[in-house]
């Protein structure tokens, strides 16, 4: 009895340390793309700036976010490593989450646990959430939205309610969550006598109203004006390849999971009692209201597919806690022992899984402190052509995209006039353009990842 008690709690904990072993060495080598303009703009110097954020947009209006990266600012300055343990910490956090909502549910600790580490180890959404400092939107979503969740499932209005106008301001995926929830609340309580959960519906939407006046108020990417990658289409093609798209991402791993311990458990018959079900029923209409905008999105992002994947792993670890209560004792003890050796099995491929991400970091890292020596004597204002490598699938487009200014501005704190040669995809909406043929003053190359002087007018030297 002691050594299967020991084989479970290994068990337990085996999915969670192999996300921190993995995860945890890998964030902190550097920023991409998007988050130099976060950490630029959310930078704080007092309540005033901080209120601010919700007065302002990148692009984006994502206040609580911002609000991250202003913490992160104040306490590590420019210095990727403690943004990057901050993403590992909200997927932590969110794991955690989703495991207190499958006991609000009535699921067994067990099967909860299951939940929450399916969740964690999915193969989509989680790498690109951590990896990325940006990706950590998907994660405040995520975390805000599944703990607004819980607290209506245990009858707390007020709590859910806080939590929804978190989720609200962290990401506008969160429009649709007051309808998702309305349609739980439908299936969880009769609706006569029940006051309380009148007041819940009024102060949804009333949150809801705050959020969008808000949003109007700035200048943020609405569908109608924004990028041609960010307008929504509607053909019913491009829709169909997005929900097989995101079906894949959403329910590989749990269902193939799934049929893993239903073949050790013995292949065990369906059955669920009215509780399971009606859980199975709030988490199915979670993954649709999740998905609610992103189908219809022409760009197709593996970020999009962390606040569905909830509702996944609820519905499989529901499935998996009913074959578990019908197994036998030796059919448990191999289900435990086949999930801790898939654990250990897997772990290289979740390693190899990061490597991208990793040595994107790393080539952002490096260009910028080769580009700091090279233009360590220009003026500020000075105009650099830097010819990008694309032979290669890691390269300065992937690194930087549009943003190699803002990303020097942020290293140095000077102003220069930088462009990628060839001009990274969607330069035309950054609104950049080339300098002129007499206008560059210092002409950069990047071979093998490092940046090396190819040209530089005679004036200068």
């Amino acid at each position: 009895m002691g050594r299967h008690r020991w084989l479970v709690t290994l068990t337990y904990l085996a999915p969670f340390c192999l996300f921190v072993a993995v995860y945890a060495p890998r964030v902190g080598h550097g920023f991409i793309q998007d988050d130099y303009v976060w950490i630029l703009q959310s930078t704080s110097h007092g309540i005033a700036d901080l209120a601010d954020l919700f007065r302002s947009d990148n692009g984006f209006y994502r206040p609580v976010v911002a609000l991250t990266f202003a913490a992160n600012e104040w306490m590590f300055g420019a210095e990727p490593l403690g943004y990057g343990l901050t993403n590992v910490l909200l997927a932590g956090l969110c794991a955690l989450a989703i495991g207190r909502l499958g006991v609000a549910f009535g699921l067994p600790r067990g099967a909860a646990t299951l939940a929450a580490a399916m969740w964690l180890l999915n193969f989509h959404g989680i790498r690109m959430a951590v990896l990325w400092v940006s990706g950590r939107t998907a994660l405040v979503l995520t975390l805000a939205a599944v703990l607004s969740a819980t607290a209506l499932v245990r009858g707390r209005g007020a709590v859910s309610i806080a939590w929804l106008v978190v989720a609200l301001f962290a990401k506008e995926e969160a429009v649709l969550l007051p309808i998702i929830l309305l349609g739980w609340l439908a299936f969880l309580q009769p609706w006569r006598g029940k006051a309380s959960w009148i007041l819940w519906i009024g102060g949804a939407f009333a949150a809801e109203w705050v959020y969008l006046t808000a949003r109007a108020m700035t200048d943020a990417m609405l569908p109608g004006t924004a990028p041609s990658f960010y307008r929504f289409v509607f053909n019913p093609i491009a829709v169909a390849e997005n929900i097989v798209s995101y079906a894949d991402r959403v329910a590989t791993f749990p269902v193939l999971l799934t049929l893993l311990l239903w073949a050790i458990l013995g292949r065990p018959g369906m059955f669920a009692d009215s509780r399971t079900r009606t859980m199975i029923r709030c988490a199915a209409l979670w993954v649709v209201g999740a998905f609610g905008l992103t189908v219809f999105l022409p760009t197709r992002s593996d970020l999009y597919a962390c606040l569905p994947a909830v509702g996944t792993c609820l519905i499989a670890a529901a499935v998996c806690g009913h074959f578990w209560k019908t197994s036998a004792a030796t059919a448990r003890s191999r289900a435990l022992v086949v999930t801790l050796g898939l654990c250990i099995i897997l772990g290289p491929v979740y390693h190899l899984r990061t490597e991208r991400w990793v040595s994107t970091a790393e080539l952002a890292t490096t260009t910028l402190a080769d580009l700091e020596r090279e233009t360590a004597s220009l003026q500020d204002g000075a105009h650099v052509v830097i010819t990008d490598d694309r032979s290669q699938r890691i390269n300065l487009g992937s690194a930087f995209g549009t943003l190699l200014n803002e990303a020097y501005a942020l290293k140095t704190g000077r102003r220069l006039n930088l462009w990628i040669e060839p001009p990274p995809p969607n330069i035309d909406a950054a609104g950049l353009e080339p300098p002129c043929a007499t206008c560059v003053d210092l002409r950069l190359g990047l071979t093998e990842g490092r940046l090396q002087q190819t040209t530089r007018l005679s004036h200068l030297k």
